[in-house]
């Protein structure tokens, strides 16, 4: 095999709460999430000259190198593609780390389980802080509220699938940056836990109910702070919509499409049940 390619979704996180542990494996979130029919696909092949870029430019991936390094036994050059951007929560940085691992056993033959694969990708994002629980949701696909924190997933799926969100891209928020920072995990963990009840509590959901919520948390935890955010959210909710912050970027989530004022990127997404895939 001279290449291989895999694709996987990218997801949104609505609330999370931290849970540390001496085993990666076992670390990560609780919380609510989807994945997305936007979708990372990673090209690899061997190659005497190694390379990782990120939408032809290269980039420097601490946590694809921690996955490429678990598994590569040759050089290889790693070309990864996303129709998202990178750190602005919306799980890229798990997706691409997912793909590289099951495009790295493809195609060096490998015969790791689909198991095995997630583990390194999920502790690769757990060492380098760039997530939490997007590896879990990327690897099981669909509208979930994961009530067990690592691998292997356990969670409650709620029938959302197919339903429209809109994204409002205004600007990075680098993972890292919170979670390095055990005082706002803190606040981020008690307001999660209020946020989670409210949602466990409800047998039957509506997707704006659950973003109402979210946008509680994403307030109650200190996390959404920007005006522009705030503002945005303000005039979705006057015109009848529901709408929160992605977890973690300064972008706006709703189930209507604003019509704004100034000129930000949105994306039109569908909540999905896709996984990963090797095509």
């Amino acid at each position: 095999m001279k290449e291989a390619r895999v694709t996987a979704p990218a997801s949104l996180s609505f609330i999370f709460k931290s849970h540390p542990h001496n085993d990666p494996v076992k670390a990560g979130s609780t919380g609510v999430g989807c994945t997305i029919d936007k979708k990372v696909t990673v090209r690899v092949r061997v190659d005497p000259h190694p390379s990782l870029s990120f939408n032809n430019s290269a980039l420097i991936f601490p946590t694809g190198t921690f996955v490429l390094e678990k598994l590569a036994q040759k050089p290889v050059v790693i070309n990864i593609h996303s129709p998202l951007p990178l750190g602005f929560g919306f799980g890229i940085s798990g997706a691409a780390s997912l793909g590289i691992a099951f495009a790295l056993n493809t195609l060096l033959h490998l015969g790791k389980t689909k198991e095995e694969l997630a583990k390194i990708a999920h502790t690769a994002e757990i060492v380098h802080r760039t997530g939490l629980g997007s590896v879990g949701t990327q690897i099981t696909g669909g509208f979930l509220i994961k009530n067990k924190p690592g691998l292997p997933v356990s969670a409650r799926r709620l029938p959302f699938t197919g339903d429209k969100l809109y994204a409002v891209i205004i600007d990075r928020l680098p993972t890292p940056s919170v979670l390095q920072d055990e005082n706002r995990l803190l606040r981020v963990n008690l307001s999660a836990e209020t946020a989670l009840q409210k949602v466990k509590e409800k047998k039957k959901i509506l997707l704006g109910e659950v973003l109402d919520i979210s946008y509680t948390f994403a307030k109650t935890s200190g996390l959404l702070t920007d005006l522009r955010l705030l503002e945005i959210i303000e005039a979705i909710q006057k015109a009848g919509g529901s709408a929160t912050m992605a977890m973690l970027g300064k972008v706006v989530i709703s189930n209507k499409k604003p019509h704004l004022d100034k000129n930000y990127r949105i994306e039109e997404l569908t909540i999905t049940d896709d996984t990963v895939s090797v095509v």
